[in-house]
């Protein structure tokens, strides 16, 4: 249900296919081989007065990677709608490490 396309040396096009329905997105990678960016144009966002939906571009940008115990994460990113007005943040994540014994 999983296709890749390479782009170039840092990106790939990624599609999902269940029955007649398919998605894409493109991720970014950096030279480190980490994923930077996601970006997808077949999300809805739902209009202003919520009476309908309508196709924006949607991206997820991460970046801080460090270890988590075994493995080496994403500790920042967002989420960014790209609306004909213009960019606009609507989450921000960071993922914490809990220390065994050590509070929070």
């Amino acid at each position: 249900h999983v296709g890749w396309e390479a782009l170039d040396d840092s990106s790939a096009r990624v599609r999902y296919t269940v029955g007649a329905n398919e998605v894409s997105a493109v991720l970014e990678f950096n030279d480190e081989g980490e994923l930077v960016d996601f970006v997808s144009d077949d999300r809805l966002a739902a209009s202003p007065d919520g009476s309908e939906f309508v196709q924006w571009r949607w991206s997820t940008p991460v970046e801080a990677y460090r270890r988590f115990g075994k493995l080496r994460l994403m500790s920042r990113g967002e989420g960014l709608w790209h609306a004909p007005e213009g960019t606009y943040s609507y989450i921000e994540l960071e993922l914490l490490a809990h220390e065994p014994g050590g509070g929070h």
